[in-house]
């Protein structure tokens, strides 16, 4: 798969060129800092917080054994050591065509993506590496869940004993690469090797970005600028090399935003913790769950649909001080609601950086996360403009239906094998979308690569230079999967704005699970089918 990237690259392109001219397109936590939520099934489900270590039993000192001594240092002298890559072989290694020669990035995604981090001159990664960042193997998470989480990313990358592998990382830092290497080798590859890329990092060779890279900001300048934004600095921290170019030297535009579920006391804001300076949005504001369809059942009949962009900059813009030339940086816990308002800020042109990693290479990095302060918005007077510069940023129902009646070219992608949403009362099968795959995540919540979710659509056979739709039921997760795709290149990927809640309520026709074509009637609150025959079935719709 590995040397399947140069094809990958070049489909890349072709999907950049055919979206010109479109719109802009999750170290051990300390005993003094929270741990962060997982992410959950709907926005509304209770967030389940990391477990909490062990308490460490006291015990007294046991004699030496020497016996055991012996044994530690026979393991410590047989323990794995790399050896070195030469430049030469890094550069064979990019060059040559063999998929059993694999070239390996050790850094944190960030890096690898196009960010110049760590104080190199240049952001991106070597041309043909794939990435094994090693803060995977140590960022605070659930042990089973990293150990199951790597097995299957070890499965996608083709992670094999029979190939060859040089880990590459930027001076050593944090002893990256010899991290990754040491994780190898546990898994039973011995054939790896170790390399200081600073030098062709710095030079420029062969190294490559991610088109829309940026659309994730690193923790490192977030952090930046809340230090100043929460008063611990006079001034920007222009060390961080981007700080400076990412808030234009307008340090005072720029809005440090916490966007997740609920009111800062209900959301994680401050039971976890926030990024210092950040204010709290709810994702309430820019969703304003409501009953389009009042005469279902109330628990079913509220939907968590974006409202419209209109809407959107003319009531919550202001209120939270956004104005069209402001620079948003999100910080969540959770990728979703960044990628939401990340979706309806970027149809306004507004310039937006959601944090990566969601809050884990915050937490990683080991910097503070605010328990006690509530920011309040300083609101303006209005957004500055009545335009919307990028409608197409977001996909609604028309086109949808466009894609789907074959007037339009592109695949809606969604809904599994069968569309059952714990939230939702409807379940069923939107005809003509397709089942794929998609992996568009890392296990620290940064981007994946993209031939990894391509490889989803190509195995369900969905053409890659069309337009291609990702749908869920409240649309949380199709915003994590189109943000993460755009921001990898994958330009072609849409965020649709509403999902599978919003079509069957709405009375669209839907598929059952034994294949009838039936809508939902809003006046008789059932399932009926073409004949107007009421549908009771339990897997249809549920029964109470």
């Amino acid at each position: 798969m590995q040397k399947k990237i140069l094809c990958v690259l070049l489909a890349i392109a072709v999907l950049a060129a055919l979206a010109a001219g479109c719109a802009v397109t999750e170290p051990a936590v300390s005993d003094t800092q929270p741990t962060v939520s997982e992410e959950v099934e709907t926005p509304a489900a209770e967030e389940a917080g990391t477990p909490a270590p062990e308490d460490a039993a006291e015990a007294t000192p046991a004699p030496e054994d020497t016996e055991a001594a012996d044994d530690a240092d026979l393991q410590d002298e047989t323990a794995f050591i790399a050896e070195e890559a030469t430049k030469e072989e890094v550069e064979n290694y990019i060059q040559d065509s063999d998929e059993t020669t694999v070239l390996v990035d050790a850094r944190v995604q960030e890096a690898y993506s196009g960010w110049a981090l760590e104080g190199a001159a240049n952001g991106g990664h070597l041309e043909n590496a794939i990435l094994y960042s090693a803060r995977w193997l140590d960022f605070a998470m659930d042990e089973e869940d990293r150990a199951e989480d790597l097995a299957e990313y070890n499965e996608k990358i083709g992670l094999s004993a029979d190939n060859s592998y040089i880990i590459y990382d930027y001076d050593g830092n944090k002893n990256a690469a010899e991290n990754v290497a040491n994780y190898f080798a546990a898994q039973g590859i011995k054939n790896v090797k170790v390399f200081n890329a600073k030098e062709m990092i710095d030079a420029g060779e062969n190294v490559v970005q991610y088109a829309n890279y940026d659309m994730f900001i690193p923790a490192e300048i977030v952090k930046a600028v809340s230090d100043y934004k929460s008063g611990a600095t006079d001034t920007l921290n222009t060390s961080v090399t981007q700080a400076a170019g990412i808030t234009e030297d307008n340090i005072d535009s720029v809005v440090l935003i916490d966007v997740t579920y609920g009111n800062v006391h209900e959301s994680t804001y401050l039971s976890d913790g926030h990024v210092p300076g950040a204010v709290h949005i709810n994702t309430n504001a820019y969703e304003r769950p409501r009953s389009y369809t009042p005469e279902k059942r109330e628990q079913y009949s509220v939907e968590y649909s974006l409202i419209t962009v209109e809407e959107f900059r003319d009531s919550v813009c202001p209120e939270y001080g956004i104005t069209k030339d402001s620079i948003v940086i999100a910080t969540s816990t959770d990728v979703r609601p960044l990628a939401r308002f990340g979706f309806m800020l970027r149809s306004l042109g507004v310039k937006y950086y959601a944090m990566s990693a969601n809050m884990n290479a915050w937490i990683y990095n080991g910097y503070r996360l605010d328990t006690e302060n509530i920011e309040k918005p300083v609101s303006v007077e209005s957004f500055g403009s009545s335009e919307i510069p990028y409608p197409d940023e977001i996909v609604w129902m028309d086109q949808v239906k466009r894609i789907l009646s074959g007037e339009e070219a592109g695949t809606l992608i969604g809904g599994d094998d069968f569309s059952t949403y714990g939230y939702h009362d409807l379940m069923g099968r939107i005809p003509g979308a397709v089942d794929a795959e998609e992996y568009a995540q890392n296990i620290d919540g940064t981007s994946a690569m993209p031939e990894l979710l391509l490889q989803g659509y190509i195995d369900a056979g969905v053409p890659t230079d069309e337009l291609i739709v990702p749908f869920c039921g409240d649309g949380w997760g199709a915003a994590r999967t189109a943000y993460h795709a755009q921001a990898v290149g994958l330009e072609n990927v849409k965020y649709w704005g509403e999902g599978w809640v919003v079509w069957s309520n709405r009375g669209n026709e839907f598929e059952t699970y034994d294949g009838r074509l039936v809508h939902y009637d809003k006046y008789l609150d059932a399932v009926v089918d073409s004949d107007g025959n009421i549908i009771v079935d339990e897997n249809v719709m549920k029964i109470e």
